[in-house]
């Protein structure tokens, strides 16, 4: 009995959570500074997005290709990721919730590509 609560407190305290999704059609609104921060339709014609997250890591993949920024995971469908270099800032939130992806974004210190930036995507399918 005293080992099962403890194998049951090992699994509650240490999730083994590990998912991966497909996210394509990332549709949605951005407001640059090169537009006087009007906001305007946008999104990734074409692109697929690969959301990995696990309880200690996670990551994106674009097509193929990895991202500059770190993304550490704030749950099992969730994750932030930043990037800081002297001035220049990037932070980024990608949730999952069922058949779609949200997707948020704030750029400063890049001048006419300051911006701020959200999308909703279809996940497509897991990896």
């Amino acid at each position: 009995m005293k080992r099962c609560l403890v194998l049951a407190i090992v699994f509650i305290a240490f999730p083994t959570w590990a998912q991966c999704w497909k996210v394509e059609n990332l549709r949605g609104y951005s407001a640059a500074a090169s537009d006087h921060y009007k906001f305007v339709e946008d999104g990734f014609t074409g692109k697929k997005f690969y959301i990995k997250i696990t309880a200690k890591k996670a990551d994106l993949e674009t097509s193929g290709t990895g991202s500059d920024l770190d993304y550490i995971p704030i749950s099992a469908t969730s994750m932030v990721g930043m990037y800081t270099i002297d001035t220049k800032q990037t932070i980024e939130t990608w949730m999952v919730n069922g058949d779609k992806a949200f997707m948020t974004r704030v750029r400063q210190g890049f001048e006419g590509l300051d911006a701020t930036m959200a999308f909703v995507g279809d996940v497509t399918g897991k990896c």
